[in-house]
């Protein structure tokens, strides 16, 4: 075989392992996040400084992809995530994205979705990816 192209398949093979990393990585974050807002809320509490914890809640950069709307970021965080989302998870990894959402509207489009068989409903306000 020729050697440009054996050193080709040796660095797709490198880039795509990556990708796999990062994407089990990503898939963690719904997870981690809703960890650090409950630390934090709980550190707020024995404070005594409830506004603390909105505070810290805004220490997590942003992820979002350009032009990326609220459906596309709900089956995004439900396709990352390893186990079916409650809604806090899904809040907090949609604000992990970088988005402010309007509870009622993701409600609605977790529902919509689960009507049109987009995502599944494993039990009450548990969701997942197909």
């Amino acid at each position: 075989m020729d050697p440009t192209i054996e050193l080709l398949d040796k660095k797709i093979e490198e880039v795509e392992s990556r990708i796999e990393r990062i994407k089990a990585a990503l898939g963690e974050l719904p997870s981690l996040e809703a960890d650090l807002n409950a630390l934090q809320r709980s550190k707020a509490i024995v404070l005594g400084r409830p506004k603390a914890e909105r505070e810290a809640s805004k220490t997590i950069p942003p992820v979002r992809q350009e032009g990326m709307t609220l459906s596309d970021a709900i089956l995004a965080v439900l396709s990352e995530s390893r186990s079916p989302v409650n809604h806090e998870q899904m809040m907090t990894g949609l604000r992990g994205l970088g988005i402010k959402p309007n509870v009622n509207s993701v409600w609605g489009t977790l529902a919509r979705f689960a009507r049109d068989g987009k995502i599944v409903r494993k039990d009450k306000g548990l969701y997942a990816s197909k």
